[in-house]
């Protein structure tokens, strides 16, 4: 990368709550991440939150960003979904093809999941007619709760530490996910998503995709409430799975969203 132009940048180790709170919940905060003992400081679990810090509190125009390097080789703005950031198995761009006759949910709630809309979700698809695929995130505080629930079941399939998610995204034909960025990655395999907000910084992203027809946004669990909230996911995404010409659509939305090469 450093070939294309690219600056090489080491982060900071440790970032201050002020930093970290633009870009996680408070709640995935205390669950996720190490804080060092009578600081406010916390251990980096990604790099991109320190580096978010450099500009916090600032709306960048794009001649003041370039101001930032005056006298120095501009670099490339590379603005846009279509360069969200992907791992290699994202690339294959193969047009989906939606079957008629759906009958798997892909289900990730994040790494964290401090809202326990996991556990509720998993109650409430239990009563339906498909196969739900549940994602359990590393830090899932319901792990033993959402197993139990699981092995009484037989349309509950149970997915722990994931190394290859596209082919899992592939498999179904509708998925219900939190509006972080797995939703990059649902629109690099086109699947048909009902998405939902559990922090702010997922506000913009789950309302410019509701706003463009990519996925359909069921709100904040936070207002909501999980229960109230489980309801209206399965609701719609049981909607979603009978309307066949609406996922054809949706898909064909998404796969001009990313192109999953990133940056590349």
């Amino acid at each position: 990368m450093i070939n294309k132009g690219f600056t090489y940048c080491i982060p900071p180790f440790m970032i201050r709550s002020d930093v970290v709170n633009g870009v996680m919940s408070f709640e995935e905060l205390e669950a996720m991440m190490y804080k060092i003992e009578g600081e406010d400081l916390y251990l980096i679990g990604t790099s991109e939150h320190s580096m978010i810090g450099k500009f916090k509190g600032q709306i960048l125009k794009e001649e003041d960003y370039i101001k930032l390097y005056e006298g120095l080789q501009i670099p490339r703005l590379l603005l846009g979904t279509t360069y969200a950031p992907l791992r290699i198995e994202f690339q294959d761009r193969t047009a989906r093809v939606a079957r008629r006759e759906a009958d798997s949910v892909l289900v990730s709630t994040g790494g964290a999941d401090a809202e326990h809309l996991g556990v509720e979700l998993l109650k409430r698809a239990m009563q339906y007619p498909y196969t739900f695929h549940f994602i359990v995130g590393a830090m899932n505080p319901d792990k033993d709760k959402i197993r139990e629930l699981a092995a009484a079941a037989d349309n509950i399939v149970l997915h722990e530490g994931v190394t290859s998610m596209a082919p899992l995204m592939k498999a179904c034909d509708v998925a219900i996910s939190a509006a972080g960025s797995t939703l990059y990655e649902l629109c690099a395999t086109q699947t048909p998503t009902i998405t939902y907000i559990l922090a702010d910084n997922q506000i913009p992203g789950a309302e410019a995709f509701s706003a463009k027809e990519v996925m359909r946004n069921c709100g904040d669990v936070r207002i909501l409430g999980r229960e109230k909230l489980a309801e209206k996911l399965l609701e719609e995404a049981e909607a979603l799975m009978n309307n066949y010409e609406d996922r054809v659509q949706i898909s064909q939305n998404m796969q001009i969203i990313v192109d999953g090469n990133g940056a590349g």
